[in-house]
């Protein structure tokens, strides 16, 4: 800045007063004052949209660029809310996008989005801009403004538009970068190409099948371009491999990405940039299944650029004129989705883990309290029935139903009890509380259970005992409400490495949509925080749920 300020100071020497649009820079300025006097020439000098929010989102000062596109005066927005200002007029829709970026930025979030605007021609025309609103924050990490800033990406975004609309016009694309020859077309030019004499075989000329070649090379590396020329408007990151596995395109977000040059990576062996091991084990199996004409997606966690990033990568089967010759390869950056969803995971167990220690609380309570004084209860109501002659009929009638209901009451409180957390299951293990779960539950629903136990089980741990018990529950339970099958078969099979369970019935089945549930939900948390999976098969006729759970091996 001082630098900036001596070459200012040696323009005013030269011109002691001038001005700059609408400001007027003077030799008699103090430093504060020319310092403030440039950053406003620096900020109405800017092409891309520039202002300053406070907090709350009410506009503080916007730049040249912003006013003029607009047709607005400052004097006119200023302490207005800025999701009220013309640019936003293009849709209610985009007002409230506005409203609730500010309110994100507010809280602290870095807010980015392309938008349409009434940004032109003094605002009675739309552009699409890439605008982001981002928190200022002072010395002590408060909030104390908002920085909005806006591009005009429209000519970028009609680019796009045209490259997508050529790409059809081109041939139709219909062999998508082939590096041969048609054959068909090959073949016909050549029969075109030959002098054909009435009643003699055709004279081929050897100069038209090599002109032949190098049109129909040239053609293969115009569209190689076009391509080429469509991938690189794409922000994911794109790669094109050749059936030698060697890079023939890659587009500049993938090049930024890697910190390289393209000359550094066209024409080079992938397994050169990926490592042997990785590109054996990893990347060909999967260029492989591409190039026998087959879509393939997978994930894969790589360390090219210095640090471990997450991919989802999808290949996608370029054909050529011989067949398939290249594979598009796109990858798309899905870290921060996959701490989040490990995150997820660890608060899910958290949860699932409290959930299982109050219902196991709250089963002892109600056994060990609530039923007891229930019991009393019960019992002190039978010696009082005992002097029911002395009582009138009335009376006699509504101690009878006293007795009955304290009954009834006790064997529901058990009942609960037992379904929060069975003592069988910590006292006894999973398979006696299974064959008292399932009898109970043949006497309540009138299904028939049929369950087999493998005679290894023995004991679990307790994460994985509890796991299978809910999951045995929840299957019944959906058996029970809407199946409609009078009869289910649960398997449970401990092997060496994995302990298998199974539940089928004979009922209705249920259509996919319905595997997303907050019951199959739950019970796939409970087998994935186990790092087990869980398998649903459902057709007229049955369904069947399959969980199998590693076990430790030392188990």
């Amino acid at each position: 800045m001082p630098g900036m300020l001596g070459t200012a100071s040696q323009l005013l020497n030269n011109a002691p007063v001038f001005r700059v649009r609408e400001v007027t820079l003077s030799a008699t300025d103090g430093p504060q004052s020319q310092r403030d006097k440039l950053a406003r020439v620096v900020l109405d000098g800017m092409n891309q949209f520039v202002g300053l929010l406070d907090p709350d989102g009410n506009v503080i000062e916007l730049n040249r660029a912003a006013l003029e596109a607009a047709g607005i005066r400052l004097d006119g927005t200023q302490g207005r809310p800025f999701w009220e200002v013309h640019w936003w007029g293009v849709s209610e829709e985009a007002r409230i996008l506005q409203r609730d970026g500010v309110r994100r930025a507010r809280e602290g979030e870095f807010v980015r989005c392309d938008l349409e605007i009434l940004g032109q021609a003094q605002g009675e025309e739309t552009v699409v801009i890439d605008f982001s609103v981002s928190p200022v924050r002072d010395d002590r990490g408060n909030i104390r403004f908002l920085l909005v800033e806006g591009r005009n990406i429209f000519d970028k975004k009609r680019t796009e538009a045209e490259i997508l609309d050529r790409v059809p016009e081109r041939d139709e694309l219909k062999n998508d970068l082939p590096l041969g020859v048609s054959y068909e077309r090959r073949t016909a030019e050549l029969g075109m190409g030959g002098n054909f004499t009435q009643g003699k075989e055709p004279e081929i000329s050897v100069v038209h099948p090599i002109n032949e070649d190098i049109t129909q090379h040239r053609r293969a590396e115009e569209r190689l371009l076009e391509y080429e020329m469509l991938v690189e408007a794409l922000q994911e990151k794109i790669v094109v491999i050749d059936r030698e596995y060697r890079f023939r395109i890659a587009n500049r977000a993938y090049l930024a990405y890697r910190g390289m040059e393209k000359e550094q990576l066209i024409g080079k062996l992938l397994a050169d940039s990926l490592g042997s091991g990785p590109f054996e084990e990893v990347a060909k199996p999967m260029l492989d299944e591409a190039f026998r004409g087959n879509a393939v997606k997978y994930e894969y966690l790589c360390a090219c650029s210095g640090s471990d990033r997450d991919f989802l990568v999808s290949n996608f089967p370029i054909k050529g004129a011989n067949g398939v010759d290249l594979v598009a390869v796109l990858l798309q950056d899905i870290t921060e989705r996959k701490v989040a969803e490990a995150a997820l995971r660890t608060v899910t167990g958290r949860l699932l883990r409290l959930e299982d220690e109050e219902r196991r609380r709250l089963a002892r309570e109600l056994h060990d309290t609530t039923a007891q004084w229930l019991a009393a209860l019960s019992m002190n109501l039978s010696v009082v029935s005992e002097s029911a002659d002395l009582l009138q009929p009335r009376a006699q009638a509504a101690m009878a139903e006293c007795v009955a209901l304290a009954d009834q009451c006790l064997r529901e409180i058990r009942t609960v009890s037992y379904l929060l957390h069975p003592r069988e299951l910590d006292d006894l293990g999973l398979e006696s509380a299974l064959s008292r779960y399932t009898d109970g539950f043949v006497q309540r629903s009138g299904i028939s259970i049929e369950l087999e136990v493998s005679p290894s089980l023995g004991r679990l741990p307790e994460a994985v005992e509890t796991a299978v018990f809910r999951v045995v529950q929840e299957c019944l339970t959906n058996v029970h409400r809407h199946s409609g099958s009078s009869t289910a078969h649960v398997r449970l099979i401990r092997i060496p490495s994995n302990l298998v369970l199974e539940v089928e019935d004979s009922g209705r089945g249920f259509s996919h949509d319905a595997t997303s549930g907050v019951g199959i939900a739950g019970m796939r948390e409970r087998v994935q925080q186990l790092d087990g999976r869980l398998e649903i098969s459902s057709q007229p006729g049955g369904t069947s749920v399959k969980a199998t759970i590693p076990l430790p091996s030392s188990e």
